[in-house]
């Protein structure tokens, strides 16, 4: 089933990222440990897909 309803992509963001905490894949989601979000829709993604990139 096609979901159309409209969504604020920012708002999907937080569960994800909590959840990467709770854990402890990451130590926390503040700016000293998460540098940089992209979020974007695409069609070539069923669900929902995190990747985690370290930084040295």
């Amino acid at each position: 089933m096609i979901d159309r309803r409209k969504r604020d992509i920012g708002n999907l963001e937080k569960a994800p990222t909590d959840l990467l905490v709770e854990h402890k894949v990451i130590e926390s989601d503040d700016n000293t440990i998460v540098r940089a979000i992209a979020l974007g829709w695409s069609k070539a993604v069923t669900g929902a897909r995190v990747q985690i990139i370290p930084v040295s």
